[in-house]
């Protein structure tokens, strides 16, 4: 097999591999080679995946002359590939395929680009962010979302759903209504469906937590999923093109609810919280309300690189109340050393370590 030259990006690799496998003259080498370059990174079979379904979704794009090229030199390729399959010269060199092949490459990048620049309403996109960092991001449909400290995120549009798939952190979607295009947020164990609503996903560890507030959301497991001890999240990363209706188990959630997802699928009973609470984050704030410090520390410590460590266990049933500024931990620190007299002592690795009173 003579693979053709790319720029190394994953998408052009992609190209390469897809053209090769149109060919269908690869040697059990080249197959492994194959199978290697896909398992190297999930971005790799994101891409593959993606060009795989590029002639399928071409048709909807019948306006745009750089698709109408794309589409029809893949119709040319996927025609010289099956004429070769039934030739008697298929191994024959002089055949022009490598040409038509290099040609086809060009247009169906082009038409590859224009699918995946959002400019029709379709494509995958992923957002992340860092320690501290909060993001807002609008959606091709309108809906907004909002990205969390140290969260990741993919974004998948069609002209039949619309999908999201969030591998951590947290996530708040106000989403724009469209009947004919559900809203599904995938994280974990769990799936979360809306038409036009409001509502937060925390995915930590394991656990997903769903908040609503406002609209209706239906929360169910996913379907058919594997056990969680044998999923990576990556393996995730590829959106199925379509997926069965819901069954039950499935929970409805009203404005004020809650609901968790556990590592088995297993959804908690739904439980009452305080909207403006729950969504303080959004606006930069932790609101704490009777809260264990040991959990309000490993909220203050998501949005921070200086740590807070408890060295005194005993300190973590002390009940915290209050607002206070996310990335912020030395203003918490400060509010404990004044209402409960916490001793603090600072290490070279940037750790804040709170002791019990003298």
């Amino acid at each position: 097999m003579t693979k053709l030259k790319t720029d190394g990006s994953a998408r052009s690799e992609a190209l390469a591999w897809y053209i090769e496998q149109l060919d269908g003259d690869l040697s059990p080498s080249d197959r492994a080679a194959f199978e290697d370059w896909l398992r190297a990174d999930p971005t790799n079979e994101r891409e593959y995946r993606e060009l795989d379904a590029l002639c399928g979704r071409l048709g909807a794009f019948e306006t745009a002359p750089e698709v109408q090229m794309a589409k029809s030199y893949a119709e040319q390729l996927r025609a010289e590939a099956e004429r070769k399959r039934r030739s008697l010269r298929y191994r024959v060199a002089a055949e022009p395929w490598p040409a038509l092949a290099a040609a086809g490459l060009v247009a169906v990048v082009a038409g590859w680009m224009v699918l995946g620049s959002g400019l029709f309403g379709t494509g995958d996109t992923g957002y992340r962010t860092a320690v501290g960092e909060q993001r807002v991001v609008e959606l091709a449909d309108g809906s907004v979302m909002r990205l969390n400290t140290q969260s990741s995120v993919e974004v998948r549009y069609s002209d039949d759903f619309r999908r999201v798939l969030l591998r951590d952190g947290q996530a708040g979607f106000d989403v724009a209504r469209d009947p004919d295009r559900p809203f599904t947020v995938e994280a974990g164990e769990g799936v979360v469906t809306a038409l036009g609503t409001q509502f937060d996903v925390y995915k930590s560890g394991a656990k997903v937590t769903v908040t609503l507030l406002e609209g209706i959301v239906e929360v169910r497991p996913q379907e058919d999923a594997p056990p969680s001890a044998s999923v990576d999240d990556d393996e995730r990363a590829l959106f199925a093109a379509s997926r069965p209706p819901a069954s039950p188990p499935a929970i409805e959630l009203r404005p004020g609810e809650q609901v968790s997802i556990h590592r088995d699928g297993a959804l908690s009973a739904v439980a009452a919280v305080d909207v403006d609470r729950a969504a303080a984050w959004r606006d930069g704030k932790l609101d704490f309300h009777d809260t264990p410090l040991d959990e309000a520390i490993v909220e203050v410590n998501r949005y921070s690189r200086s740590k807070l460590v408890l060295i005194d266990r005993e300190l973590a049933e002390i009940r915290v109340s209050g607002i206070f500024n996310v990335g912020r931990p030395a203003n918490f620190v400060r509010a404990l050393e004044a209402r409960f007299g916490v001793r603090t002592r600072h290490t070279p690795d940037d750790r804040i370590l709170l002791e019990a009173p003298a």
